[in-house]
């Protein structure tokens, strides 16, 4: 997954860097990393992106982790 596919991704989807952080158990600053081209996107992270637990819902509401 490149960053603009991980971009459209979440913009398809309404999700944010913070609850997609919170999600994947990882840091903001990580998810920003590969938005940014950073470092690459560990595969782990992209089947979760790409499966039925994430793809398939809705980013948590404001306020929650989702913001």
């Amino acid at each position: 997954m490149t960053p603009d596919e991980i971009k459209k991704w979440m913009r398809e989807r309404g999700w944010t860097v913070r609850g997609l952080a919170v999600e994947l158990d990882v840091s903001r600053s990580t998810v920003e990393a590969w938005r940014a081209g950073k470092y690459p996107i560990p595969h782990l992270a992209e089947i979760a992106l790409n499966g039925p637990p994430l793809a398939d819902r809705t980013p948590p509401p404001p306020g929650t982790g989702g913001d």
